[in-house]
Order: structure tokens, then C-alpha cells, then sequence
């Protein structure tokens, strides 16, 4: 997250928020209203004493959250938010999956994570720029026997999704060498997960067809930069 490009950014966000989010036609008499479901996740805390904890992942996900209830009409009983303990890995691919199953396929919906990213060895021969998967790390991540969220299997469970209106946004970097020159700035980003028997070889993102599925992908950071974690304003 830049300091510098921080406003145009968040104008950027609503911007396309409001195209895709109050796209499509109405519904029809018969049919139930489409609503407005959220799911954010914001890890600051991170139970693995190698992974650095962060400072304003929690931040971005209160922001998020009021940008939504006042901006986008998002009810709060339609806002699932996950934070700190309860982002495991389980904790976040369970609630894709119950996420999936509540949304019908009117609804607008938008998914929020802020947190570390890092990269793994590609076993599923689709990334054939770099060889290397992007990954979430969750809460747990980098604890024995637990593996990061890699883009596969995000794809998976975006592609369960029944509605074509979703908004993704990850805050996070995915990969990258930059250095901080800044003490107050902090990297989103941790070292490549050398673990590679916790992945196992996968079909590729070929199984889930997201050029279909008209899914909009936002990112902190592109596959080769670093988002940062750091003062805007007075606030991390």
C-alpha cells in the first residue's frame, strides 16, 4: 500500500465498486432482491513467530467495512468479517465455502484480504512465467504441517461463486526483494515456503473457468512487487 498513491487508489476502489456492484438488470417481481454480501479478512497477528506481525491489515478492514455500509447500501448482518485467531487457513477456506453457499446468483458480491503474501514452487505447471504460485498466508500459516492459501485453490473457491458480480481485492505483496528504507514501513511480505511435500500437485487453474465467471481481481501488488504496511495520514 503506497503512501504516496493512497487517495487516488481508494477512489479507484469505489469507482469500480460502483460500476460492478450496482451492474446487472433488476429483479424480476417474483424473485428476492439481490443483496449485498462482503467477506473481509484482515490478519495483523500471526501465530508463527518467524512471520513479522503487521499493523494496519485490521485498519484496512474497518475502513473497508464503513466504505461499504455507507457508500454501497451493505447491510451488516451481510458483512462477514474474519481478523487475527479466527484467519487459519481452515477459518478462511470455510468461510469461501459457507460464503459460496449463502450467495444466490443476483447477489453483488465483494471478498477483502489484507494481510502477508508470499509464493510457493508451481506443482500444477500453470505458472510458466516464474514457476511459482502466489499464496495468502494465513493466521497459522508457516506452523508445522499447515500450508499457505495458494491462488489454485482461491480460484476454486471464487469459482464456486453462483454470481457474476464479485469484487476481489488482496492487499498483500506476492512476491519480490524490495528493502525498507523506512522504519515506519513494513513489507507485506515473507519468504517463499521451501515446504513444497505440503503441496501437492494440482490439475492447474485450467479446472476453474474464471474467464466466465466475470470476477474483477484487484491487487496491492503484482506477482513481481511488494505492498507495504505503513503511515497514511497518521493511521497504519
Amino acid at each position: 500500500m503506497q503512501p504516496c498513491s493512497c487517495s487516488r487508489r481508494w477512489r479507484a476502489v469505489a469507482t469500480l465498486l460502483a460500476v460492478l456492484l450496482l451492474a446487472g438488470g433488476a429483479a424480476s417481481p417474483a424473485a428476492a432482491a439481490p443483496r449485498h454480501r462482503a467477506l473481509l479478512i484482515g490478519i495483523n497477528e500471526y501465530r508463527s513467530k518467524a512471520i513479522p506481525d503487521l499493523r494496519g491489515a485490521l485498519n484496512d478492514v474497518e475502513l473497508i467495512r464503513g466504505v461499504l455500509t455507507s457508500r454501497f447500501g451493505f447491510a451488516d448482518e451481510d458483512i462477514e468479517i474474519l481478523t487475527d485467531k479466527a484467519a487459519t487457513r481452515k477459518g478462511i477456506l470455510t468461510a469461501l465455502d459457507r460464503f459460496a453457499a449463502r450467495t444466490r446468483p443476483d447477489d453483488r458480491v465483494y471478498i477483502h484480504y489484507s494481510g502477508h503474501g508470499s509464493q510457493v514452487r508451481d506443482a500444477g505447471g500453470d505458472e510458466a512465467s516464474d514457476g511459482m504460485d502466489e499464496t495468502l498466508v494465513p493466521h497459522d500459516g508457516r506452523t508445522p504441517g499447515v500450508p499457505d492459501i495458494t491462488d489454485d485453490e482461491l480460484a476454486e473457491k471464487l469459482g464456486a461463486l453462483p454470481t457474476p458480480y464479485v469484487v476481489v481485492v488482496l492487499d498483500s505483496c506476492h512476491a519480490g526483494t524490495a528493502t525498507r528504507s523506512v522504519s515506519a514501513l513494513r513489507t507485506r511480505r515473507i519468504a517463499t515456503d521451501e515446504r513444497d511435500e505440503l503441496y501437492p500437485q494440482s490439475a492447474g487453474r485450467e479446472i476453474v473457468a474464471l474467464a466466465d465467471g466475470g470476477h474483477l481481481l484487484m491487487t496491492g501488488a503484482a506477482h513481481d512487487q511488494e505492498a507495504l504496511d505503513g503511515p497514511v495520514d497518521g493511521r497504519t
